[in-house]
C-alpha cells in the first residue's frame, strides 16, 4: 500500500525549457515523432511532439501542456502530482504514466478516449472511478494504492477492453477470494497482477459465482438495452432537428401530458366506456395520421435540401479551382518572363537598355496585378450568380415547407375543434342524464318503493368524484374549454417555431456563405498584393540594383 511522503525539494513547474528537455525522439518501441532531432524542436513546433517524459522532475501540478495536442505518449511518473487535471485537450494520448505520485482520485481523463495504457501505480487511490469513457483501454495498473472494497472491482465491467490489470499491493488482495472474484467478474483478462490468466481458473471462478454473475449480466443487458434506446432516440432527435421536425412526432403526447385542465375531468373515465380516454384516443389517431403525412413530406424536402447544398458546394469548389488554376498559370507565365528579363538585365551593359527592360518588367508586373484582380472580380461575380441560383432553389423548398406547415396546423386546429366540441356535447348530455337520474332517485325515495330504477339511469354506480364533477357545471365545461384553448396555444407556438426555423435556416446559410466568401476574397486579394507588390517588386529591385552595381564597378 502506498503512503504519501513529504519531500523537502522545491516542486518544479512545467515550462518550455522543461518540455524541450522532456521531448523523446523516435525509438524502437514504435513512438512516432516528426522532428528530425530533439534540438530542432523549438516551442513553435511543440504541436508536433508525440512523446514527452517528465519522470523524476518533482512536478507538483499538471499544467502548461497547451498546444501539445499531438501527444501520444506522456510520462509523469515519480513526481509530486496530487490531482489529475489539465489533460482534457490531449485527445490523441494513447499511453499515460502517472505512477509514483500522490494522486487520491481518478478524474480528469474523460476526454482521453484513445488511451490504451494507463498506469496509476503507487498512488493514494481508494476507489476505481473516472474511467468509463476509456473504451479502448487495454492495460490498467492501479497496484500499490488504497483500494479496499472487493465489490469496487465491479466498476471495471464498464471497460470491457481491459486485458491487463494490476491491483497487486492493495488491501483487497488480502481477501482470500480476491483472485477468483476478479477472474469471475472481469471478463477476457489475459494478465492479472503480472500473472498469465489460466482459462481453467477463469472457468472455476465463474462457476463459483455463477448465480451472481447471471443476475449481473441480466441487469447489464437491461441497462445496455436502455442505453441503446437512448442513443437511438438521441440520434433520431438530431435527425428530426436537422429536418426542422423537432417535437412534431411527439406533439400530441406532449400537449396532453402538459394539459393541467384536462386532468380536472379525469373522473369521466370512471364511466364504462371511459368518456375522456376514448375521446382522446380517437383524437390522437387522427392527429398522428396528420403528423405522419407532414413528416413524410418534410423529410422528402429535407433530402432535396441536402442535394441542393451538395450540388451547390460542388459547383463552388469547381468554380474556385478553375479560377485558381487560371491565376496560377498567369503567375507561372510571368515568372518565366521574369527570369528571362532578369537574365537580360544582368547581361545588358547599356544602362539605358537596362532601364527600359526594368520598366517593361514593372509594367508586366502591374499588368499581372490587374489581370489577377480582374480574375478575382470574375470569380466574385460567378460566386454571386451561383449563390443566387442556390438561394432561389433552396428558398422554394423553404417556402414549400412553410405552406406545408401552415396547412398541417390548420388541419390540427380543425381536429382540435372537433374534439373539443364533441367532448363538450358528451359532457352536457351526461350532465343532463345525471341530473335526471338524480331527480328520479329523489322521487323514488319519496315514494318509498323498491322498484329497480337502473333503467332510468340511477346514480348508485357513479363514482363520488364523478358525481361532484357532474354537479359542478362550471368546473366540467370550463375545464374542457380551457383545455381546448391551451391546446390551441400549443399548436400556435409550435407552428411559429417551425416557420421561424425555416426562415432562419436559409438566412443563416446565406449569411454564412457571405462571410466565408468575404474572408476568401480578402485572402485572395492579400495573396495577389503579396506576390505582385512584395515578392515580384522586391525581386525586380534587387535584380536591377545588382546589375547596376556590377556594371558600375
Amino acid at each position: 500500500m502506498s503512503h504519501k511522503v513529504s519531500d523537502p525539494v522545491e516542486p518544479i513547474v512545467i515550462c518550455d525549457e522543461l518540455i524541450h528537455e522532456a521531448i523523446q525522439v523516435p525509438d524502437d518501441d514504435g513512438a512516432v515523432d516528426p522532428a528530425a532531432s530533439k534540438e530542432e524542436m523549438t516551442p513553435s513546433r511543440f504541436h508536433e511532439v508525440t512523446f514527452l517524459s517528465f519522470s523524476y522532475k518533482d512536478i507538483l501540478g499538471i499544467n502548461n501542456l497547451v498546444g501539445l495536442d499531438s501527444l501520444v505518449k506522456l510520462k509523469l511518473d515519480n513526481n509530486k502530482i496530487w490531482k489529475i487535471q489539465n489533460l482534457d485537450h490531449l485527445v490523441n494520448l494513447q499511453w499515460l504514466d502517472l505512477s509514483f505520485n500522490n494522486i487520491e482520485k481518478i478524474e480528469g481523463l474523460a476526454t482521453l478516449t484513445k488511451l490504451t495504457d494507463l498506469s496509476l501505480f503507487n498512488n493514494l487511490i481508494s476507489e476505481l472511478e473516472g474511467l468509463e469513457t476509456l473504451q479502448e483501454l487495454s492495460a490498467l495498473s492501479v497496484g500499490n494504492n488504497q483500494i479496499a472494497a472487493l465489490e469496487g472491482i465491479m466498476y471495471l465491467r464498464q471497460i470491457p477492453s481491459v486485458r491487463i490489470l494490476n491491483l497487486a499491493g492493495n488491501e483487497i488482495c488480502r481477501n482470500e477470494d480476491y483472485r477468483q472474484y476478479v477472474l469471475a467478474h472481469i471478463k477476457d483478462l489475459r494478465y492479472l497482477d503480472y500473472r498469465l490468466v489460466d482459462a481453467s481458473a477463469v472457468q472455476a471462478s465463474r462457476e463459483r459465482y455463477q448465480d451472481a454473475i447471471l443476475e449481473i449480466e441480466e441487469s447489464e443487458a437491461g441497462m445496455q438495452k436502455k442505453k441503446n434506446k437512448a442513443a437511438k432516440d438521441e440520434e433520431h432527435a438530431k435527425f428530426t432537428a436537422a429536418a426542422n421536425l423537432s417535437g412534431v412526432e411527439t406533439l400530441f403526447d406532449t400537449m396532453v401530458a402538459e394539459d393541467k385542465d384536462i386532468k380536472k375531468v379525469l373522473s369521466l373515465d370512471t364511466l364504462s366506456p371511459p368518456m375522456l380516454q376514448d375521446s382522446l384516443d380517437e383524437y390522437g389517431r387522427e392527429f398522428e395520421h396528420a403528423v405522419e403525412e407532414v413528416v413524410e413530406v418534410v423529410l422528402e424536402r429535407y433530402e432535396k435540401k441536402k442535394l441542393e447544398s451538395t450540388d451547390f458546394s460542388a459547383a463552388m469548389v469547381q468554380a474556385k479551382e478553375d479560377n485558381m488554376q487560371i491565376g496560377i498559370d498567369m503567375v507561372a507565365k510571368f515568372d518565366l518572363h521574369k527570369k528571362e528579363a532578369f537574365r537580360a538585365i544582368s547581361e545588358e551593359e547599356d544602362p539605358v537598355v537596362r532601364g527600359r527592360l526594368e520598366a517593361e518588367l514593372r509594367e508586366a508586373n502591374d499588368e499581372l496585378k490587374d489581370k489577377l484582380m480582374e480574375l478575382e472580380v470574375e470569380l466574385q461575380e460567378q460566386v454571386e450568380t451561383v449563390q443566387g441560383v442556390y438561394y432561389k432553389l433552396y428558398k422554394e423548398l423553404v417556402d414549400f415547407n412553410g405552406t406545408t406547415f401552415q396547412d398541417f396546423f390548420q388541419k390540427l386546429r380543425v381536429l382540435e375543434q372537433a374534439w373539443s366540441e364533441k367532448l363538450l356535447h358528451s359532457a352536457k348530455e351526461l350532465m343532463e342524464t345525471f341530473s335526471a337520474a338524480k331527480e328520479a332517485d329523489k322521487d323514488k325515495g319519496k315514494k318509498g318503493d323498491g322498484d329497480d330504477m337502473s333503467s332510468l339511469g340511477g346514480i348508485e354506480g357513479y363514482d363520488e368524484q364523478l358525481k361532484a364533477l357532474l354537479g359542478d357545471k362550471e368546473l366540467l365545461l370550463g375545464s374542457i374549454t380551457a383545455s381546448h384553448e391551451n391546446h390551441g396555444m400549443k399548436l400556435d407556438g409550435k407552428e411559429d417555431e417551425l416557420l421561424t426555423n425555416e426562415k432562419k435556416e436559409i438566412e443563416n446559410i446565406m449569411d454564412g456563405l457571405g462571410r466565408d466568401e468575404h474572408r476568401r476574397s480578402r485572402l485572395r486579394v492579400s495573396e495577389i498584393l503579396k506576390v505582385v507588390d512584395e515578392v515580384n517588386t522586391v525581386q525586380i529591385d534587387e535584380a536591377f540594383a545588382a546589375a547596376n552595381a556590377e556594371y558600375e564597378e
